[in-house]
């Protein structure tokens, strides 16, 4: 297997029958990054952010609030109006 940044592996054995081989999961994965991507261009630059830093690079509220020179409830306020957009 070789590892990528946009995908969880490409596969390079041949074998039809592999038990970890699963196209359509690798495809909706994809699909699912780039429309969460194209979501996430859309709001305003803090919320965007703030969604980035909690939820990709899975930093605590505290961190966040350090990092955009905040309070953690101007993070919580981001987040909150941040996922609701989205949804």
């Amino acid at each position: 297997l070789l590892q990528s940044e946009e995908q969880e592996y490409v596969f390079t054995n041949t074998e039809e029958h592999r038990a970890d081989f699963v196209p359509h999961e690798q495809m909706d994965a994809r699909a699912t990054r780039e429309i969460i991507g194209e979501m996430l261009t859309e709001l305003p630059a803090e919320q965007s952010q703030t969604l980035v830093y909690r939820f990709v690079e899975g930093l605590p509220l505290a961190e966040i609030a350090e990092i955009m020179d905040c309070t953690v409830s101007t993070v919580k306020s981001r987040l909150k109006y941040g996922k609701a957009k989205i949804e």
